[in-house]
């Protein structure tokens, strides 16, 4: 009897020490998260979405990660941008466009798109709302951000 109840008070307290460490984890900006979400990418026949269109050919994406902060950073991963069947790319650079309830947040600064289609968007955009309901992120052409190869969604 008294080893289950030791047994007990010990499960208790590891319990309490998780949920305790977790709390700290969130206070300390882990639960600052607007969204966390991979990228697909388009087909010219896909809807156009929040006024923008998807692009004229057809774009894979191989990996990718997006993440973006209540604070405003936001971080783009991809691999394998390429346009579907062709494996080719023909840009120099894409930017990300974050959407918060089908408006217009802000545009990151361009990143260069290897020939493999390969790139990484790390920026801070500012005026990112407190609440982001429906947030989405689109991968651009540098210079056309009413056109995507890729959005969240995935």
């Amino acid at each position: 009897m008294r080893r289950t109840v030791g047994v007990v008070v010990l499960l208790a307290a590891v319990v309490a020490t998780v949920s305790l460490v977790g709390s700290a984890l969130a206070d300390e900006g882990q639960g600052d998260r607007v969204l966390r979400s991979k990228l697909v990418g388009n087909t010219p026949g896909d809807p156009t979405l929040f006024d923008v269109a998807p692009a004229g050919a057809p774009w894979e994406v191989a990996a990718s990660d997006v993440n973006v902060r209540r604070d405003g950073r936001i971080e783009v991963k991809v691999e394998g941008l390429v346009i579907a069947g062709r494996g080719t790319v023909g840009i120099a650079a894409v930017t990300a466009e974050l959407y918060c309830n089908s408006k217009l947040v802000g545009v990151t600064d361009p990143a260069p798109l290897s020939t493999d289609g390969d790139a990484e968007i790390r920026d801070t955009l500012d005026g990112v709302p407190a609440e982001c309901p429906v947030p989405a992120v689109f991968v651009s052409p540098n210079g056309r951000p009413k056109v995507f190869f890729a959005v969240t969604g995935a």
